[in-house]
């Protein structure tokens, strides 16, 4: 009954693993998508930074046109270029942000992919435990012995008649009255 016992615990303990195995993959597959989902997002945000630099750019030559200046003037060129470089490290900054974040994710991912393998690992060595357990007990229960988890006290025969005053010096651990004063 014992070896039973083990191997059903083992089981279980197997099918505990493999659901946690399957929680920590979908983890990692959603971890994945937010990666990419995460590069995707800057390489939009860039793209639209980049729009909103050019737009400022559009506007900068007009105001100077509009003010009477030459356009080709060092300090509107240099105006221009200012913004221009501005505008695109804004860009690559979020390119950057967004690449950190996707490392994270990926980092995340490969932190659940690991907690999956640990599990199935775990699963595994449980129910090759509980294999080996209910293995070794299966011997000591057809030869007539007790399992491993019997109680370690040793049964120990009462008597069925009033013990002598002489056997009760000679042996007291034998007999124990089952309630006091009752023989």
């Amino acid at each position: 009954m014992a070896a039973v016992g083990a191997i059903v615990g083992g089981v279980i303990g197997m099918t505990q693993a493999s659901y946690q195995a399957k929680v920590a993959n979908m983890n990692a597959s959603i971890a994945e998508d937010n990666a990419k989902r995460a590069l995707e997002r800057g390489d939009v945000n860039a793209e639209d930074s980049d729009f909103q630099t050019r737009a400022l750019l559009g506007e900068q030559e007009v105001a100077q046109a509009a003010s009477g200046v030459s356009l080709s003037g060092k300090s509107q060129i240099l105006t221009r270029e200012s913004a221009r470089k501005l505008g695109r490290r804004d860009a690559l900054n979020i390119v950057q942000d967004a690449s950190v974040e996707a490392y994270n994710y990926k980092t995340q991912a490969a932190n659940f992919k690991a907690e999956a393998a640990a599990a199935r690992i775990s699963g595994i060595s449980g129910l090759v435990g509980s294999v080996f357990s209910a293995a070794g007990s299966i011997p000591s229960s057809l030869a007539g012995g007790s399992s491993s988890t019997a109680s370690p006290y040793k049964y120990i025969p009462q008597p069925l008649a009033k013990p002598s005053l002489v056997s009760t010096y000679v042996a007291p651990q034998l007999w124990r009255p089952r309630n006091r004063g009752q023989y």
